[in-house]
Parts: C-alpha cells; sequence; structure tokens
C-alpha cells in the first residue's frame, strides 16, 4: 500500500512539473511569437518596399548589430544566467543590478568608440556614404543589446511573463513607427528601418527596466569589480567564440557582399526570410532550457543530457517537416510573400532548408557546453568550423553564385554540428568519472 501511495505520488509530481514547464514554454513560445513574429513581419515589409539593394544593406546592419549582441551576452548576459544558480538566493537581485551596471558601462564604451569612427569615417571618401547607415547600426545595437539583458534577466528569474512585455512593446513601438511613415511620408530607406529597429527596442529596454526594479543605487565597486573578474574568466573564451560563430553564420553575408555587392545579400537574405518562422523556436528553447539545465548540472549530469537529447530530436523532426511543407509549396509561397523582385529562387530555399535542419542538430550540444562552462572548448570547435565554412562558400559561390555560399552555409552547419556532438561527449564523460 505504501508503495502504491509513493508511485502515485511520484506520478502526481511529475505532471505538476510537466505543466509548469508546459506553462513556461507556452509563454515563451508565445514571447518568441512576438518577438521574432515582428521581426519577420518587418523582413516581409522591406523585402517588397525596398530594392535587392537596399534591402542588402539593410541586412548588412542587422548582422553587425546581432554581432555586438553576441559580444555583450558572450560578456556578460550568458555569464549571468550561468552564474546565477552559484549565488546565494538573496545576492542574486543585487548580482543582476551588478550586471546591468557593467553592460551600461560597456555600452558608453562603444558610444566613444561608435564617435571616434565616425570622425574617421568622416575624413575617408569612401566611407562617408555610409556614414548615417553606421550611426544607425550604432544606435540599434547598443537599444538591442539592454533590451537583451531585460528579457534575458526575466528568464533567469523565472518571471518569463516580463520578457513577453519587453517584446510586445517593442512591437507595439515598431508597428506604430511604421504606420506612421507610412500614413504621413513616402518611402524607406535601410537607414530609416534601422533607426526604427532601434527605437522600439530602446522603448523595450525601458519598459524591461521599470518592470525589474533592481537595486542600481546599491551597487559597489568591490563587487563589481569581483563580478567582473568572475565574468571574464569564461566570457573571454565565449568572446572568442562570438566572433568565429558570427564569421561562421554571416559567411555568406559577407563573402557575398564583397563578390556580388549589396544586391547579392539581397537575394540571400529574401531566401533566407522563407525558413525565418522555423527559427523562431530556437531562442525559446535556449532560454527557458539553459537556466533549467544550469541546475541539473551539478549532481545531474545524466538526465540534464537526457533532457538536451529528447529537445534536440524534437526540433530535428520539426526542421525537416517544415522544410518539406516549405519546399512543397515555395512556388505558391515566394511570389506571395517576396514580391516581384525575387524570381527563381527555389533553389536557394532549399538550400537553405539545409542549414536550417543542421542548425538545429546542434541545439542540445550548444546549451550543454555553455551550461558546464566549457567556453574555450566552444571556441576552439567553432574556430576550426568557421574556417572550413569560408573555405566553403568561397569554393562553391565561385561555382553557383549565391546558392553556393548558401549550400557552404549548410555544410558549416553539419560539420559544426558533428563536433559539438563530440565534444559534449568527451566533456561530460570526464566529469562523471
Amino acid at each position: 500500500m505504501h508503495r502504491i501511495r509513493a508511485m502515485f505520488a511520484a506520478v502526481v509530481a511529475r505532471k505538476v512539473q510537466f505543466a509548469a514547464l508546459g506553462k513556461v514554454m507556452s509563454i515563451s513560445s508565445l514571447n518568441q511569437v512576438v518577438s521574432s513574429g515582428v521581426n519577420f513581419a518587418l523582413g516581409i515589409y522591406l523585402v517588397r518596399v525596398l530594392t535587392p539593394t537596399e534591402f542588402g544593406l539593410y541586412g548588412i546592419g542587422f548582422a553587425i548589430i546581432l554581432l555586438y549582441a553576441g559580444i555583450g551576452n558572450a560578456l556578460f548576459l550568458t555569464q549571468m544566467v550561468v552564474h546565477v544558480p552559484d549565488k546565494e538566493e538573496e545576492d542574486r537581485l543585487p548580482y543582476a543590478a551588478r550586471m546591468l551596471v557593467m553592460l551600461a558601462l560597456f555600452c558608453l564604451l562603444t558610444v566613444l568608440v561608435a564617435v571616434l569612427l565616425f570622425f574617421i569615417g568622416a575624413w575617408l571618401q569612401s566611407l562617408h556614404e555610409y556614414a548615417e547607415l553606421g550611426i544607425a547600426v550604432s544606435v540599434g545595437s547598443i537599444a538591442y543589446l539592454l533590451k537583451d539583458f531585460f528579457v534575458r534577466h526575466a528568464y533567469t528569474a523565472r518571471k518569463e511573463v516580463w520578457a513577453l512585455a519587453v517584446n510586445t512593446s517593442i512591437a507595439f513601438t515598431l508597428i506604430v513607427m511604421l504606420l506612421v511613415q507610412y500614413w504621413f511620408f513616402s518611402g524607406i530607406s535601410s537607414v530609416t528601418a534601422l533607426w526604427f529597429y532601434a527605437a522600439s527596442n530602446m522603448a523595450g529596454a525601458f519598459i524591461g527596466f521599470a518592470l525589474v526594479r533592481l537595486p542600481i543605487l546599491d551597487v559597489r565597486m568591490c563587487e563589481l569589480i569581483g563580478d567582473v573578474r568572475e565574468a571574464w574568466f569564461g566570457g573571454k573564451w565565449a568572446l572568442g567564440g562570438v566572433w568565429v560563430i558570427w564569421l561562421q553564420s554571416q559567411a555568406y553575408m559577407y563573402i557575398t557582399a564583397f563578390f556580388l555587392g549589396p544586391a547579392g545579400v539581397g537575394q540571400a537574405n529574401a531566401a533566407r526570410l522563407l525558413i525565418t518562422p522555423a527559427l523562431f523556436l530556437m531562442p525559446a528553447i535556449t532560454q527557458v532550457l539553459m537556466p533549467r539545465l544550469a541546475k541539473l548540472r551539478a549532481k545531474q549530469t545524466e538526465k540534464m543530457l537526457r533532457i538536451s537529447r529528447i529537445f534536440t530530436v524534437v526540433v530535428v523532426i520539426f526542421a525537416v517537416a517544415y522544410s518539406a511543407v516549405l519546399l512543397g509549396l515555395v512556388d505558391v509561397i515566394a511570389p506571395i510573400l517576396l514580391g516581384t523582385h525575387y524570381e527563381q529562387i527555389a533553389p536557394l530555399v532549399a538550400a537553405w532548408c539545409l542549414v536550417l535542419i543542421f542548425q538545429f542538430s546542434r541545439v542540445g550540444s550548444t546549451i550543454v557546453l555553455q551550461v558546464i562552462k566549457e567556453f574555450r572548448a566552444i571556441t576552439l570547435v567553432n574556430l576550426i568550423s568557421a574556417t572550413a565554412t569560408i573555405v566553403l562558400v568561397v569554393v562553391l559561390m565561385k561555382l553557383f553564385e549565391v546558392q553556393g555560399a548558401v549550400f557552404g552555409m549548410a555544410l558549416g552547419e553539419l560539420m559544426l554540428s558533428i563536433l559539438f556532438f563530440r565534444v559534449v561527449s568527451k566533456c561530460t564523460s570526464e566529469r562523471h568519472s
């Protein structure tokens, strides 16, 4: 009788756990639909109203924003997520406040560097025409990173609804600005679109700051210095990882821009828009899964690995199914979403589908390596795959132009997935033994 009661209690507890996780995943998925959905809608709007060259310039600017956000995440936000479980309960909120102060100082340094680069660019005629684009990208980068802090903190504090509020405010602000521009002004450029994006993300950052109410005034320099040292220990390797990851994930962009110009980038990004809805799932999984796996790393390594592998299998199956449906309907969908500038785009979409599948195949390994703080291993593995990817993109682009560049990206993602899986197996077996 006692055993039956124990089994019943275990079933009830497991049911409660799954229900709680399901609620969190629902909020996270809704949050991602709002966040990535508005980016997707903006991309669809811009691909129809901008020329391929202007759309390519917007894509280049947005890629730089993502690079800057990746640097900030590596140095501060990812470190915050992985170190929070090691902090005392009463120190977690002050710790987040100290990380925000560090991030603000980093953004201030960015402003100073951007001003210096602006004056240098004013002297160089070749860069002068891109000065306005550079300023918009700089402001957008800072706004995006600050917004990212409050989203990551919301997930770490298990207040996912805060992240939803931040992203909803971004979506609302961006929609209002686009409607005002459409009704009262004629035409839109890549620079204008980037300014709109910057302003909406800054609005989201203000909402996040108002919600979390961090004890900023209680931050002390001695504690801040200790947190800087702690963050830099793993952050320096994560920073290197961000650079090589960006070099790999954006190889098609800067190599295509060098050989074919912004118009080639516009063509590649137009096709990429069709797989963007599937990519909504990636941040939702990462933001929910990382804090939970971080709690399991010390004493429940096997459970941590099992959960990460289950999620990987699920998202790969999803990616394959999505790709099959997309390729079956691409001749119908592409003209409706992308307009008349992009014809015969199906082979390029097929190449992006391969990139999608291989990216999803490494999601579990990537999260595990960050959770167990193997930032050095992440950097070294990415360096190998990034080097190979760049070579593949250049060679295949010479043979097949833009489609070859994207197919080279897919091969690089496959290589990275295999290497990450092997590194996770090695690192976890060493820790377990």
